[in-house]
């Protein structure tokens, strides 16, 4: 098997979801179109002529492939960012997962030598536009065979900390170790090669806001 190595990463930043989200003027395909340019920018393949050596681009539409996070948006954004049309993409939707799931995608074919060597791989999300369960068409029989509730990650949460004996103290202690990290890093500017800063039209009352952790990204 081949080694794999990941030579560079960005991202968008992440906002608020709702009406007076940062990024409710801005399509999540247009978000990924960003991050495509980024990279590309980064790894020194701005030039169309140059993309060629790009295999693949595994993209996610993370919770809901609906509507701009519909169709084939890993390649849509691909195209939508100026990329040549020679490098094929794919989407992957296994909900929360997603993100990571298609970096796994592309880690293992390129492992065993199905998908070349070089593959652009994330996700992305926008929530303001497309809320969670958005689009879904349930099948009326599917309650016979499962809890509906189980479709939702709070309900797979309770089964977790159920099955491993995973008390709220935990919890609460992890998320707060959690916050502290991201705090340290933020304070450290230890993010400011990874995310890509964005120029969108903001909300007038967002505005007022001046939280710069202020859900909608592409990564």
């Amino acid at each position: 098997m081949k080694d794999v190595f990941v030579v560079e990463a960005a991202r968008t930043p992440v906002a608020r979801a709702g009406k007076q989200s940062w990024f409710t003027n801005v399509r999540v395909d247009e978000l990924s179109a960003i991050v495509f340019k980024e990279l590309r920018k980064r790894i020194g393949l701005e030039d169309k002529a140059k993309q060629g050596i790009i295999d693949d681009v595994v993209w996610a539409a993370t919770a809901n492939a609906f509507m701009e996070q519909g169709l084939n948006i890993g390649r849509l954004a691909w195209i939508l960012s100026d990329g040549s049309y020679d490098v094929p993409g794919c989407t992957v939707d296994r909900f929360c997962a997603s993100g990571v799931n298609s970096i796994q995608f592309a880690i293992a074919t390129m492992m065993n030598g199905w998908g070349g060597d070089v593959e652009i791989a994330g996700g992305c999300q926008h929530m303001s536009h497309i809320p969670m369960g958005a689009g879904a068409d349930i099948h009326p029989d599917l309650g016979k065979y499962m809890d509906l509730g189980a479709i939702n990650m709070g309900y797979t949460a309770e089964i977790v900390a159920r099955r491993y004996n995973i008390t709220r103290e935990q919890q609460d202690q992890f998320a707060m170790e959690s916050h502290l990290k991201c705090a340290a890093a933020q304070a450290a500017n230890k993010t400011k090669d990874t995310i890509i800063p964005i120029q969108c039209k903001v909300p007038a009352k967002a505005a007022k806001n001046t939280n710069p952790h202020n859900m909608a990204a592409a990564m």
